[in-house]
């Protein structure tokens, strides 16, 4: 919010749209921060979560899979809310899409959860990647690239940005 959101505020987005930068160079630019920066973190805390739940043995191998689609949908609802931000520019808007994203996000997770094929072997000893795994881990990627392209093809056409 702070690189997206309060730059509109604080009306420094029209000294840099001055500048002899396109629309589609300054989302790209944008993306190229905010994404790797976040992902960064998110690297570490998911090292981080996976050493400790597996090297210390507290949860068993099964729920590798549902911890994996956990950690994946913390970073669709990240790259849900910079895509508001980036495109709405609107603190309010951008607090709905936290909302939204935030409890998007558990809801279809629990929903996840429950689903029989991965419940089953949740608590397994053996990591199990069957057919619905794999589909919300895919579909979970794909949703990241689609949102990532959909920001620079919608900024792109926009005309009047400031």
């Amino acid at each position: 919010m702070q690189t997206n959101v309060f730059e509109k505020a604080k009306s420094t987005q029209p000294f840099i749209m001055s500048l002899p930068v396109t629309l589609r160079e300054f989302t790209l630019a944008k993306l190229l921060v905010n994404v790797p920066v976040f992902s960064a973190f998110w690297l570490a805390a998911a090292a981080t979560a996976f050493s400790f739940a597996y090297g210390l043995h507290v949860l068993p191998l099964g729920t590798i899979p549902m911890i994996t689609m956990i950690l994946l949908g913390v970073f669709v609802a990240y790259i849900g809310i910079l895509s508001v931000s980036l495109l709405s520019q609107s603190l309010g808007t951008t607090i709905l899409g936290i909302l939204f994203f935030e409890l998007g996000t558990s809801i279809y997770l629990w929903v996840v959860a429950f689903l029989d094929p991965i419940r089953r072997h949740a608590f397994g000893p053996v990591a199990v990647w069957n057919g619905p795994a794999i589909a919300v881990v895919s579909a979970q990627a794909l949703v990241v690239v689609a949102a990532t392209a959909a920001i620079l093809i919608v900024q792109g056409s926009k005309r009047d940005f400031v």
